[in-house]
């Protein structure tokens, strides 16, 4: 992957979801333990894994801190695919 794309979509009662629109991951690869280990992980970022779309919301107030956890966790994402 030489990219990554985060889309951040307005939600009512100004919260914000920042998602990679499912273009980070193809969960078709993945074995079941695998796609464990990878959820496991990316909900220390405080992300989730919903239809193969990689996603977290929040308040706006919280959008830098919000926005730094999903970079950091499609980055893991990324090194974590390579290694397979």
């Amino acid at each position: 992957m030489d990219d990554l794309i985060i889309y951040a979509v307005p939600l009512p009662d100004n919260q914000i979801r920042l998602t990679d629109d499912g273009g980070t991951l193809n969960t078709e690869t993945i074995t079941p333990t695998k796609r464990t280990i990878l959820v496991q992980q990316i909900q220390r970022y405080g992300l989730r894994l919903e239809n193969d779309e990689i996603m977290v919301e929040a308040g706006s107030d919280r959008f830098p801190e919000k926005s730094q956890q999903m970079i950091e966790g499609l980055i893991l994402i990324n090194i974590f695919v390579l290694q397979q």
